[in-house]
C-alpha cells in the first residue's frame, strides 16, 4: 500500500469509529424495561409514551440503531437530515444545509410540534448532531429568512470559527440556545455527537435543548469581524433588542462520540501496523495558514512517524473557486514542504463534505507541488488544483460529523 493509499486507510477506520452503527450499541442497552445511557437509567414503565425526535448530518443513523434497541416501545420517531432517505417507521424531513431555507422553518416548526403535543408523562430521546443550526430554524420576530439566510452566507465566508457563528445563531432564534426546552412538557435525555473542539454543549448544533447564555456579545463578535455594518436594520435591532431564553432546565445531554473518539482509533491501528504514531491535538483551529504552520511545525519537532491533529479550520473566501477548508489546508501544508521536511499529509471532513465540492479533503506529498498553487489559493480553488494531481479524498455522505482529522506520515 503506498502512503497515500494508507492515509486514506487511516482516514477511514477514524471514520468508522465514529459511525452510529458503532457509538450507538456501545452506549445504550435495554435490559427488561430499563434503557441504560451511559450511566443514565430510564425505567420505561413510568412514562406513557416514548419519542424519538433528531437532527442533524447523523440523525438518521442514529435513529436506525436505536430502533435496533428499542423497537416497537417507540410511539414515534421523527428526525431532520440534510439528505433523504426511507427508513420504515421513521418520519424523514430533508432540510437545507449549510445555509437555511423555508425547509429549515418548516422543519423547526414540525419538531416544535412534535414537543408541544408531549405530556408530562412522556420520554423525548433526541439525537443532535453537526449540522443542526442549518437544518432547524424559527428567527425571533423582525427577522425575515431572507435576512438570516444572507448572514449566514456572511458568516461562512467571513473565517469565523463555529463557537462565534452559533452565539449570533442563537441570539436571532427561537429555538437555539435552549428556546425548543420552551415547548417541551416532557421527560428528556439528548444524545450527542459532537462536532465542535472542547465538546461544548452551548455549542454543538447551537444548543436546542441546552440553556446556558452566551458569553460574549453577538454585536461585539459582528463588529470584531466587521460584519456589524453589512448587516440589515432588522437583525441590528433584533441583537440591540436582545431576546432573552427563560427555560427553567435543560435536558441531560450525553455525549455518544467525537473527535477524540476517531484519532484514538486511528492511533490503536497504527500502532498494531507498528507505525510510531501521535495524538498531537484534537483541538486545532484558526485560519487555516496558521493551522498549517502549526502541523508542519510539529513534523518537524516531533520524533514520531505518524502524527494526528483534529479541529476545524476557517478560510477567509475572497475567490470564486471550488473546494473548503480541508482541501485548502492540503495546499498550504504542501507549500512549506521542502526535501528536508518530506511528508505526505491528509485533510479530510468526517462527514464526507468540504466547503462547496463533492470531495471530503485531500492527500498530498511533495510531488504533488508546482509553481500554480498560489494562483489556486489566490481563487480559493484547492479543489481543482488537488484534482489536477488526482489528490482528492472523496467519500460521499458518510452520515456522521465529528469535525476535521489531518494526518501527517514522514517520508
Amino acid at each position: 500500500m503506498d502512503k497515500k493509499q494508507l492515509l486514506k486507510e487511516l482516514y477511514r477506520v477514524g471514520v468508522e469509529a465514529v459511525m452510529p452503527k458503532n457509538f450507538i450499541p456501545l452506549n445504550i442497552s435495554l435490559e427488561d424495561n430499563i434503557l441504560k445511557i451511559a450511566n443514565l437509567n430510564y425505567n420505561l414503565e413510568e412514562y406513557e409514551n416514548i419519542y424519538v425526535i433528531g437532527s442533524g448530518k447523523a440523525s438518521i443513523d442514529m435513529a436506525l440503531e436505536l430502533k435496533e434497541i428499542l423497537k416497537d416501545r417507540v410511539k414515534k420517531y421523527l428526525v431532520v437530515s440534510n439528505y433523504q432517505k426511507s427508513v420504515e417507521g421513521i418520519k424523514i424531513i430533508q432540510s437545507s444545509h449549510p445555509i437555511i431555507s423555508q425547509k429549515s422553518i418548516k422543519a423547526a416548526e414540525d419538531i416544535i410540534d412534535e414537543f408541544t403535543m408531549m405530556s408530562e408523562r412522556d420520554l423525548s430521546i433526541y439525537l443532535l448532531s453537526g449540522g443542526t443550526s442549518a437544518l432547524i430554524e424559527k428567527p425571533v420576530d423582525g427577522v425575515s429568512l431572507d435576512e438570516l439566510s444572507e448572514l449566514g452566507k456572511m458568516l461562512l465566508e467571513s473565517g469565523m470559527d463555529i463557537s462565534k457563528m452559533n452565539v449570533i445563531r442563537k441570539s436571532l432564534s427561537k429555538i437555539k440556545g435552549g428556546g425548543l426546552l420552551e415547548y417541551a412538557k416532557c421527560d428528556g435525555v439528548v444524545l450527542v455527537l459532537s462536532d465542535v473542539i472542547g465538546d461544548d454543549l452551548d455549542t454543538i448544533g447551537s444548543a436546542p435543548l441546552f440553556a446556558k447564555p452566551n458569553d460574549i456579545s453577538a454585536i461585539k463578535i459582528l463588529k470584531e469581524f466587521h460584519l456589524w455594518d453589512r448587516v440589515t436594520d432588522g437583525i441590528k435591532e433584533a441583537l440591540l433588542k436582545d431576546n432573552p431564553k427563560n427555560p427553567k432546565r435543560s435536558f441531560p445531554h450525553i455525549i455518544m462520540a467525537s473527535n477524540s473518539h476517531a484519532l484514538q482509533m486511528i492511533d490503536r491501528y497504527a500502532k498494531e501496523l507498528n507505525i510510531n504514531s501521535k495524538i498531537v491535538t484534537n483541538s486545532l483551529n484558526g485560519d487555516v495558514k496558521d493551522v498549517a504552520k502549526k502541523i508542519t511545525k510539529s513534523v518537524s519537532d516531533l520524533e514520531y512517524d505518524l502524527l494526528l491533529f483534529g479541529g476545524e479550520s476557517t478560510v477567509k473566501v475572497a475567490g470564486v473557486g471550488k473546494g473548503g477548508r480541508n482541501q485548502e489546508l492540503c495546499l498550504w501544508v504542501l507549500k512549506q514542504m521542502r526535501e528536508d521536511l518530506n511528508f505526505y499529509f491528509l485533510s479530510a471532513g468526517s462527514d464526507g463534505i468540504d466547503g462547496n465540492s463533492d470531495a471530503a479533503g485531500g492527500v498530498v506529498g511533495i510531488d504533488d507541488l508546482d509553481e500554480s498553487i498560489d494562483e489556486y489559493l489566490k481563487n480559493n480553488d484547492s479543489y481543482h488544483y488537488l484534482l489536477k494531481h488526482n489528490s482528492l479524498v472523496k467519500t460521499g455522505d458518510s452520515g456522521t460529523n465529528v469535525m476535521d482529522i489531518m494526518i501527517a506520515l514522514k517520508e
